[in-house]
């Protein structure tokens, strides 16, 4: 079962009824800004998260905050997963979402995170719609495939796990 909070202030009491209500692993997705805040990453593991998958978009904040139109967001973001991995109890991951902008970092995306500790990547394909519908260019195309093949290689070389969605 899968539950979507989206910056809920009731966060921390959802994890705690979510564990009450017998669920043995809780993971969240998100853009890791609220974790940030340190006493509320600690309060969110010690409730009962176990899995955190932080969306990230470049390998530094010129790239990140360009594409998520929110300055500030790439920094806020790296200290989320600091925190959550300072914990020693929340296993963090990284999605990516690919896009024309991004691709050829994609290794320098991989080593960024993978210097922070991070073991585990999503590789996610930007979806035609919103913004991109209408910039198309952000998609991506055949012409791309060697540098996912290249991004995906660092990572193994690496030791880390890459999961994809038949990008190749």
């Amino acid at each position: 079962s899968e539950m979507c909070i989206r910056d809920s202030p009731h966060f921390i009491s959802i994890i705690r009824k979510s564990v009450g209500l017998g669920y043995r692993w809780i993971q969240a997705i998100s853009n890791g800004r609220r974790f940030s805040y340190e006493d509320f990453a600690r309060r969110a593991v010690a409730v009962g998260l176990n899995e955190v998958t932080v969306s990230m978009h470049g390998h530094n904040a010129e790239l990140h905050d360009a594409l998520t139109m929110a300055p500030g967001s790439f920094d806020q973001s790296i200290r989320g997963i600091r925190n959550l991995l300072a914990t020693g109890r929340c296993h963090v991951s990284v999605d990516v979402v690919l896009s024309s902008m991004n691709i050829g970092h994609l290794g320098d995306i991989i080593d960024v995170f993978a210097g922070l500790g991070i073991r585990e990547f999503d590789l996610l394909l930007v979806q035609p719609f919103g913004r991109a519908w209408q910039q198309r260019s952000l998609l991506l195309g055949p012409s791309h495939a060697g540098d996912i093949r290249r991004g995906v290689r660092r990572a193994v070389e690496l030791g880390c796990w890459v999961w994809t969605l038949s990008l190749i």
